[in-house]
């Protein structure tokens, strides 16, 4: 496992900027992502990009109770500000990487703290 996809390693507690209200939290151990939110939850496999510097990754949903989402790919843009991450996630049909950090229409954005 490579360096950047260490400094995602371990459990997460968040909240989601602009959306459903509630504690939420992430888990990563390796490759696999957990989300638990309010009211949704997924298992998903993290695929860094290729270039570490570009800050996006790839979720592909390989468990959500909405099965019609399984196996679909939400990209990701992500950055470190201390020990805070921040994730813009792209939603099954965001056909490219978020742009910006601010909730680009169609997007979750995230702010997360071990």
């Amino acid at each position: 496992m490579d360096a950047e996809l260490r400094r995602f390693e371990g459990d997460w507690d968040a909240f989601e900027v602009g959306g459903v209200e509630g504690y939420c939290r992430f888990i990563i151990d390796g490759n696999r992502l957990e989300f638990m939110g309010a009211q949704s939850w997924f298992v998903s496999r993290l695929l860094m990009d290729e270039d570490r510097e570009s800050g996006r990754f790839m979720l592909l949903i390989e468990d959500s109770p909405l099965k019609q989402d399984n196996g679909k790919s939400l990209p990701c843009v992500y950055r470190f500000e201390g020990d805070e991450l921040t994730i813009v996630l792209g939603g099954p049909d965001y056909m490219d990487y978020p742009r910006y950090f601010d909730k680009p229409e169609g997007c979750r954005l995230f702010r997360l703290n071990k």
